[in-house]
């Protein structure tokens, strides 16, 4: 009985706590989305209020199909494709190579396997602004800068991946592979036929934090990109409004209407995957 008292004031300090912290991280979406809902000229009043009286969605007309009347065009659809493209292409190989290495590194024992997998792991700690010069270097000497290519294989390289998978692969009964090795199955058909199939869970987490992550990144595309032709939305985004905002320009409407846009396929992903994301971290747990 002591202990039940004990557990509910504790239970009530939780939800207190979860509650505020969710505010905290809530707070700064709505009010984008009330500001994206405002009519320009009454977004910059004081002192500040949610609602201006009116309620329009002319702000995501103008970043959708333009805005002639100030003599501003967004490529939106262009920005939206050119993400979509890598972001995809970026998930899809990572599962690809990440689950790849991390059944070798589950199930093969080759001399050097631990101190390779342990190496790749320790690339996690280091901070990607190190890796751009040389990278941005390397790919540009390629003939890859300004190219899908460019901005796609940085990001595969995902050594979460290889680490998610491997202890995924851990766990994975061995009985199961033992059996199609009888049955003549190499190693790549039962990844690929038995493996594969029943690791949804972890496919799924790899997928979700992979495709947030190349769908948000914005510093090392605004680096290899020097044209607009493989912009992603991130980058003209910001180009874009650096260029209104230089000109004294600010469209605090469009703005909001954009980066409101811009997080929405996120996360639809997100919510749509979300209980697959979570089987899949926790079944990742470290098992040596």
């Amino acid at each position: 009985m002591m202990h039940t008292k004990g557990w509910v004031p504790r239970r009530i300090v939780l939800g207190v706590v979860c509650l505020a912290l969710a505010f905290a991280f809530l707070f700064p979406v709505a009010w984008q989305v009330a500001t994206s809902l405002k009519p320009e000229p009454l977004i910059p009043t004081w002192p500040p209020k949610w609602s201006a009286g009116v309620v329009t969605f002319e702000n995501y007309r103008n970043i959708m199909f333009g805005l002639a009347s100030q003599g501003v065009y967004y490529d939106f659809f262009y920005w939206l494709r050119n993400s979509l493209i890598v972001a995809v292409i970026a998930t899809l190989l990572t599962i690809f190579l990440g689950s790849l290495a991390g059944y070798s590194f589950a199930r093969f024992r080759f001399k050097g396997h631990r101190p390779l997998f342990m190496l790749a792991i320790a690339t996690i700690i280091i901070p990607q602004e190190i890796t751009i010069v040389p990278l941005y270097i390397a790919l540009t000497r390629m003939g890859f800068s300004d190219t899908f290519f460019g901005l796609i294989m940085p990001v595969v390289a995902n050594p979460v991946s290889i680490f998610l998978f491997k202890q995924f692969f851990d766990g994975f009964p061995k009985d199961l592979e033992e059996a199609a090795l009888i049955d003549g199955y190499g190693r790549f058909r039962i990844w690929w036929k038995l493996v594969m199939p029943l690791s949804t869970a972890v496919i799924l987490a790899v997928a979700i934090l992979t495709f947030t992550a190349s769908w948000n990144d914005m510093l090392w595309p605004i680096i290899i990109t020097s044209t607009k032709r493989a912009a992603t939305l991130p980058v003209g985004i910001v180009q874009h409004f650096e260029m209104f905002q230089g000109a004294k320009v600010m469209l605090y409407g469009n703005q909001s209407a954009i980066t409101i846009l811009a997080i929405l396929p996120t996360l639809l992903v997100f919510i749509l995957l979300q209980k697959n994301f979570v089987q899949g971290i926790a079944r990742t747990g470290i098992k040596e």
